[in-house]
């Protein structure tokens, strides 16, 4: 018999919530309110806050990051490659590109060391201890390209 935990019960009943229809900060307050009370739904800074506070320093909750972000970029190399899309790839590169980048960041939060702020993926696949070599170097360096701008912009903005 499968046992469900109460985080488990407590997203199947977010996802109710916003299947009826309710705004993202109200799902929280139907479940706890008693973390809410006094607090400005105008403002809601300090969730947020809280929300990084523990997520930033969780591996899995990284890695699971990368890899929903592959799975998006699967599907949309899945309908580029079979003519449904009228994206060049950039879209496609710039998820994996973002992909990669959580993934070598789950890398580092799991062995506690500090995290750069950088998108450059060569920099951070160093970082996290993983050996390159030039093909594999190369490919990072152009999705790093998709990640700063390539996959947002049409022209490169000033931030390589």
């Amino acid at each position: 018999m499968t046992r469900y935990t109460r985080w488990f019960w407590y997203e199947v009943w977010c996802a109710l919530l916003v299947l009826r229809g309710a705004p993202y900060c109200r799902r929280y307050v139907a479940i706890y309110p008693a973390l809410f009370r006094g607090l400005d739904l105008n403002n809601l800074d300090p969730i947020y806050d809280l929300q990084f506070e523990q997520m930033s320093g969780n591996s899995s909750y990284w890695h699971s990051k990368s890899c929903h972000l592959r799975k998006s970029a699967e599907i949309l190399w899945d309908a580029w490659s079979r003519g449904e899309t009228l994206d060049s790839g950039d879209t496609y590169r710039m998820i994996m590109g973002m992909s990669f980048e959580l993934l070598f960041k789950s890398f580092l939060v799991a062995n506690s060391i500090e995290i750069v702020p950088t998108h450059n993926l060569n920099d951070l696949a160093k970082l996290a201890g993983f050996t390159l070599d030039d093909k594999e170097s190369s490919i990072l360096h152009n999705l790093t390209g998709y990640i700063y701008w390539q996959g947002k912009s049409s022209t490169q903005i000033n931030c390589l």
